[in-house]
């Protein structure tokens, strides 16, 4: 590698002087262009340099001086150009990479993940399964918009419409809702497992009611009540869902349990 070519290679350890450089050719280049055009500034600022020839071309005249000036660089170097052009190039894909590698980074370091424990000894049907489940994954969103506060109200008697406010974490927003809402399933042998992860959840700070719930069916179709409510009413414990949690505070639950299959 020529000592151009060293000089010119986009690295983490050279990019911000780089960079500097191109951003500073950039700089000086209205008042050398109002120079060697013999433009008055109200010419310049006008545009008319447009009509009669390319500015771009010159932009880059002026980046390759400044560039093998600051450098120290041969000015006749017939590789010089090129090698400028492309290192302009490089930074450009550098910086889209460098962009694409911190929002990777990021989203692993942050990744959410909501976890669903379904009972598998219930024998639930495929519908009734994916009812259960989908109750508990709504549930902490349900909670939310039941908390939520009026602010206004539209339509007609038949057809009102309320707008809520509600409060919501921000990384859920960010990293749970504004990704791909990822999910895991797992299954629990019997209610006695389903309830170690209540257990589990507890013994790291998360809340019933706020941060987990239990799902309990009705027992109107398939299911027979496991226990009478307060309200006479007869329930049967399905499954739990957690609202979206870090990926390492989930892993801690779900490494218990076993993907339902």
């Amino acid at each position: 590698m020529s000592r151009n070519e060293e000089l010119l290679t986009v690295t983490d350890e050279n990019e911000e002087k780089l960079r500097s450089l191109v951003e500073r050719a950039k700089a000086g280049v209205p008042e050398l262009f109002q120079k060697h055009y013999k433009l008055t500034q109200e010419e310049f600022e006008r545009g008319e340099y447009a009509r009669g020839f390319e500015y771009s071309a010159f932009e880059d005249g002026v980046i390759e001086g400044h560039i093998s000036a600051a450098l120290d660089l041969d000015r006749d170097d017939e590789r010089l150009s090129s090698l400028i052009q492309g290192m302009r190039v490089e930074l450009e894909n550098w910086e889209e990479d460098h962009k694409q590698q911190q929002e990777d980074y990021h989203k692993t370091e942050y990744a959410m993940r909501q976890i669903i424990i379904a009972r598998k000894d219930l024998d639930m049907s495929a519908g009734k399964l994916a009812a259960q489940c989908c109750h508990a994954s709504e549930a902490f969103l349900a909670r939310s918009i039941e908390a939520g506060q009026c602010i206004a109200e539209s339509g007609t008697a038949d057809d009102i419409i309320d707008t809520l406010q509600i409060q919501m974490r921000r990384d859920i927003r960010e990293r749970w809702m504004g990704d791909i809402f990822t999910k895991t399933i797992c299954a629990a042998k019997n209610r006695n497992q389903l309830m170690k992860a209540v257990t589990i959840a507890e013994g790291i700070g998360l809340q019933e009611g706020k941060d987990f719930f239990l799902i309990k069916d009705c027992c109107l179709t398939e299911l027979e009540p496991e226990e009478i409510g307060e309200d006479g009413v007869g329930r049967t414990l399905t499954c739990i869902g957690f609202r979206p949690l870090p990926d390492d505070i989930a892993h801690a639950i779900s490494k218990k349990y076993q993907l339902y299959k």
